[in-house]
Formats: C-alpha cells, sequence, structure tokens
C-alpha cells in the first residue's frame, strides 16, 4: 500500500514538472515560435554532424585503410562530412550572431508586458505578504532568463535523443553490448544526479536569504538616499560588519554543501569512466579484435567511441532531465504568481458608476491584516455627503491611512461594507470606482520621466502643457517651475538623463500634489501631502486645493491641525475607533482627545482660536 502511495506521489511530481515545463515553453512558443523551431533543426544537424563526422566517416575511413580501398572511396566520407559541417557553421553563426539577440529581446518585451499587467492588476495586500513579495520580485527580475534556459534545455533534449538514437543505429548494427554498457553507467550517473541535483536546489535556498541580507548592505552604501545618514552616524561600521558576516556565512554554507557534492562526482567518474569503459570495455574490443578477429579496426573504433558518446548522451539525456526537475521548482514560482486568482474578485455583471457624485457610506466597517491578529479599524460607521470637507486626525497607528485604502478598494473590508450611493463597492467595476477618486499620499513617489509625465501620470499630449503648468502653479511649484530651461520636458532624477533635476523634499512633493489638479475626479484624498513643506507653503497649498476642490469631496489627513479648522467635518481616531466627531468649535467645546491634542501644538495655533 506504501508503495503504491509512494509512486502516485512520484508520478504527481513528474506530471506537474513536465507541464511546468511546457507551461514556460507555452509562452516562448506563443511570442517566438520562430526561435523553438530553429533552436530544434539547428540541434538536430549538430546531433547528425557529430555523428556522422566522428563515428561513422571515422569507422569507414578505418576500414576502406584496413581494405585497402582507393582514395575516392575515402575522400567521398570526408566530404560528406565537411558539407554537413560546413552548414552547421553557417546555421549556428546566424543564430548567434543575429536571431537570437533579436528574438530574445521580443520575448523579454512580451513576457514582462503581460507581468506588469499582473502586477499592476494584483491587490495591495500581496505586498504585504514577503512571500508572495518575493516571488512576484523573482518572476519580474528572472522570468526571461528561465525561459530561455528552459529553451536552451529543450534543444538539449532534442541534440541528446538525436545523438542516441543515430548511435544506437551504429553500434546495434556491429555488436550490442556497447549499448548494455553505456546503459548500466547511465543508471550509475543517475543516481548521482539526483542527489547532486537535491543538494544544489537545498544550497539555492538557503543562499538566498543570505544574500539578499548581504545585498541589503551593499543597497545601503551606495544609493543616494541613504549617504547622509551613513556619514552622519556609525551605522556604517555596523553595516559592514553585518556585510562580512553574510558574507562569511555564505561562504560557510557553499562550502558545506560543496564537499558533499564533489564526493558524488568523484564516486561517479570512478566508476563509469574508469572501470567500466577504460577496463572491462576496452579489453572486451582488443579481445575480439585482436585475439577473434571479429572486428575491424573501423568497427573497433566505432563500438568504441560509439559507446562512449552514447554514455555521454544519454547521461546527459539524464542531467537534461534532471536540469527540467530544476526548472520545474522555479518555474512553479512563477506560474503561481501568473495563475494567482485576486481574492478581490470582479463582480461578473458591474453596477454602472453613479453620473454624479453620492453618498459614500460605511457600515460596521472592519479590518485587520493578514499578518496582524489586532484590529486595524473596528466597527468604523461613517457617512460623507457630496462636497464635505472632512479631516481625518489621531496619532500614528490610529488607522487613517488604512480608513483611506478601504474607502478606495485597495483593500477589502473584513467585516462590514462600505456603499457608494447605496450600491455596495464590490459590485463595481474596481478600475471604473478608483477613478472616483483623486489621491496623494504622504509615501508619494518621483518617477524617473518628465515633470509633465510625473504631474499627469501618463503620455503627455500638447494640450496637457496649459493644465500641466496650472497645476504646478496650483501647488506652490511655479517660482521652481520658471527656473527649469526645459519647462515640462525637464527630466526628473539624473538615473537616465544627466542633465535631469533632482527636487528637494519639499520640491518634489508640491510636484506629486500637483497631480491632483488634472484629475476628473468626484472625490479628493489627501494622505498628508503636505508634510514636507513649510507652515506657510502648507497653507497656500492647502487653500489652491481647497479652491480647486471646492465643487469636490475632500478628505485629507494632516498632522497639523491648523490645517484642520477649514473643515466641515473633523473624525478623530484612535487605536482603530472614531471616538469624536464634528466641526473644529464643536470638538474644541468637548475638551476631549481632539482638544488636547491640538493644544499641545504650537502656541500660535491657541492664538488664533482665541482671536
Amino acid at each position: 500500500m506504501k508503495n503504491n502511495q509512494d509512486s502516485t506521489k512520484q508520478k504527481i511530481k513528474t506530471t506537474r514538472m513536465i507541464s511546468n515545463n511546457l507551461f514556460m515553453l507555452k509562452y516562448i512558443f506563443k511570442y517566438t515560435p520562430d526561435l523553438v523551431l530553429y533552436n530544434a533543426v539547428l540541434k538536430i544537424i549538430t546531433a547528425f554532424a557529430g555523428i556522422l563526422s566522428y563515428i561513422y566517416v571515422a569507422k569507414a575511413v578505418l576500414d576502406a585503410v584496413q581494405k585497402e580501398k582507393t582514395m575516392q572511396d575515402v575522400l567521398l566520407f570526408i566530404l560528406a562530412a565537411v558539407a554537413v559541417n560546413v552548414l552547421m557553421i553557417l546555421l549556428q553563426s546566424v543564430y548567434d550572431g543575429s536571431f537570437f539577440a533579436q528574438k530574445k529581446e521580443v520575448l523579454y518585451q512580451k513576457m514582462h508586458s503581460e507581468l506588469f499587467l499582473k502586477a499592476r492588476n494584483m491587490e495591495l495586500a500581496c505586498y504585504d505578504n514577503p512571500r508572495f513579495y518575493t516571488d512576484f520580485v523573482w518572476a519580474m527580475g528572472e522570468a526571461n532568463e528561465k525561459a530561455l534556459a528552459v529553451l536552451e534545455s529543450l534543444g538539449e533534449l532534442v541534440y541528446h535523443l538525436t545523438s542516441i538514437a543515430g548511435i544506437i543505429a551504429i553500434i546495434a548494427s556491429v555488436d550490442a553490448w556497447g549499448i548494455v554498457v553505456a546503459v548500466v553507467i547511465v543508471v550509475i550517473s543517475f543516481a548521482g544526479n539526483v542527489a547532486c541535483n537535491k543538494l544544489e536546489y537545498e544550497l539555492s535556498a538557503k543562499q538566498t536569504p543570505i544574500q539578499r541580507r548581504r545585498d541589503y548592505t551593499s543597497r545601503v552604501l551606495y544609493q543616494p538616499e541613504y549617504a547622509k545618514e551613513v556619514r552622519l552616524n556609525p551605522v556604517k561600521g555596523r553595516l559592514i560588519e553585518n556585510f562580512r558576516s553574510s558574507n562569511k556565512n555564505l561562504i560557510d554554507t557553499i562550502w558545506s554543501y560543496s564537499k558533499r557534492m564533489v564526493k558524488w562526482d568523484i564516486v561517479v567518474s570512478v566508476i563509469s569512466d574508469t572501470l567500466l569503459i577504460n577496463i572491462v570495455y576496452t579489453g572486451y574490443l582488443l579481445y575480439q579484435t585482436i585475439v577473434k578477429h571479429a572486428f575491424t579496426y573501423g568497427a573497433f573504433y566505432a563500438l568504441y567511441s560509439g559507446t562512449y558518446s552514447l554514455k555521454s548522451s544519454l547521461q546527459g539525456l539524464i542531467t537534461n532531465v534532471t536540469v527540467f526537475q530544476k526548472h520545474s521548482l522555479y518555474i512553479e514560482r512563477f506560474r503561481s504568481f501568473l495563475e494567482y486568482e485576486p481574492k478581490m474578485p470582479e463582480p461578473d455583471q458591474p453596477k454602472e458608476m453613479p453620473g454624479t457624485p453620492k453618498p459614500l457610506c460605511l457600515k460596521n466597517v472592519s479590518f485587520t491584516y493578514e499578518s496582524l491578529q489586532k484590529p486595524t479599524l473596528k466597527n468604523i460607521n461613517l457617512t460623507i455627503e457630496p462636497g464635505e470637507k472632512i479631516a481625518l486626525v489621531g496619532y500614528n497607528g490610529a488607522g487613517k491611512s488604512t480608513l483611506i485604502k478601504l474607502l478606495m478598494r485597495l483593500y477589502d473590508a473584513t467585516e462590514g461594507e462600505i456603499t457608494l450611493g447605496g450600491t455596495n463597492i464590490r459590485e463595481y467595476s474596481t478600475a471604473e470606482y478608483r477613478k472616483y477618486f483623486g489621491a496623494v499620499f504622504q509615501d508619494y513617489q518621483i518617477f524617473a520621466a518628465t515633470i509633465g509625465e510625473n504631474v499627469m501620470m501618463d503620455t503627455v499630449q500638447n494640450e496637457d502643457e496649459p493644465v500641466i503648468t496650472e497645476a504646478l502653479r496650483l501647488s506652490g511649484f511655479a517660482e521652481k517651475f520658471h527656473t527649469l530651461k526645459n519647462g515640462t520636458q525637464t527630466s526628473l532624477t539624473r538615473e537616465f538623463d544627466k542633465e535631469g533635476v533632482n527636487l528637494s523634499g519639499g520640491e518634489a512633493q508640491k510636484v506629486a500634489i500637483a497631480r491632483i489638479f488634472p484629475r476628473e475626479c468626484n472625490m479628493v484624498i489627501l494622505d498628508e501631502p503636505s508634510s514636507a513643506l513649510d507652515p506657510v507653503s502648507e497653507y497656500n497649498v492647502n487653500q489652491s486645493m481647497l479652491e480647486a476642490a471646492k465643487d469636490k469631496t475632500v478628505l485629507f489627513i494632516s498632522h497639523r491641525l491648523s490645517t484642520t479648522k477649514n473643515a466641515d467635518r473633523i473624525i478623530m481616531l484612535a487605536d482603530g475607533e472614531i471616538i469624536e466627531e464634528g466641526s473644529h468649535e464643536e470638538l474644541m467645546a468637548l475638551h476631549g482627545r481632539y482638544a488636547e491634542m491640538f493644544d499641545m501644538q504650537a502656541e500660535k495655533y491657541r492664538q488664533e482660536q482665541a482671536g
């Protein structure tokens, strides 16, 4: 019973290995079918060229010499071998010189376009899962390389199968014992290869976290955003020590596994090459040729060379199969990423988005991150009316940003529901629903693109120029903008343009804020977008944003409570719950947590209230 279970388990593994490699080959053939066909044909010709040149022609020449044939007979064999080899060289040159290089880039572009689309549609929760994120990074970084590795392995498989078929035909026509010897050697080699590949995979798995730790140190020491901290603090010594420790750990790990792999390699080589081929089988051939005169000199050479080549091809085939097993382990992660089904599924028949602004309601909403046991939000009940200006306030960790992410459906509520115009937001198309919002987050990013593209977050058209200029003016960036000689075509960052501009924190934040103004949306969400600005700039930008969004709903988070005074309503969060709600005046009159938080800030705020 146990044997049957083990057999079934092994069958499943083998089936999955084949399925995974075919899955990857499907992508290669889908985008570059001619690359697959060219590679296979080239390998077939290479295999026949080898058999013809090194076995069949050599046998014929030796037999012709022994039997005192004419030079013309010998030349015919040689010319045939030369012709096949010239053809092979020409095809290989074309393949290596231009064809492969071009098709490789086509494959890279097509595969990564599909991966980019998949990544874009993943829910934000995936980025909170370290294992999923690791697979995502691997898929993006290694997919093309692994695809080409599978293609190369397919070519090797075709080559070895062609060689084996041709060599067996030659050996079997003279003496079949060479086939038996080759098969015995291969069985021994197979056991060694399986053991070594298992050790190699285990080594790779143990290396990865160590390399990530070591690479983190390298990255921190050369990236510009860490430069000042590294130079002004003693952290550099700690980082270097981490690097040394990780490197030593990596070396020790490699050495531990390498010793075991070398032992297997030595045992297999001694038994197969030294004992069976060079002693046992060579002695048998010499006896048959010299003593019994059963073989000609050409047959002796063909059998010895053919058996050695058959052994090598069979070993290559076994190694090839185990390489496909190794590919399968990696493809499994790539495949899992591509086959991942979002936990925020799209409705089969999405409801049409309302044409006019509607109330956005949270009803008994709670939310818990997968990595946490304690809820981040608990039993939130809130209605946001069209056109309202609402401020979310609270200390760090209160749940403000999480609440905004739920509203935009970057996450789905764990409990309760969120509705827009009375319809659960899960019934709308996610892409269409998110168009309802325009948002600027505290952790904004500046892209290595033109300033115009950074504002529009899209390709810039000629008619967009005045829109971009006005958006930068409203965000307070006008003064800096007028100093840029290339205007909206100015490159931000110097990653790809040595004449690019590196903005200060405040300047970059103004560019990020400018993104909100060109958007045609019903609700504006501002998650501390002005935290890097000085108070005067912050006041001016906030006034501009409120003016530009006067007909829109605005929900903003700010730690500077002076900006909350103009809100229609203030929502005070603590420990994931709404503890206070009302206008600035109403909450100050309560003398509760909001008033306490407001009074803790600068004296000028209290003077403004008194005035």
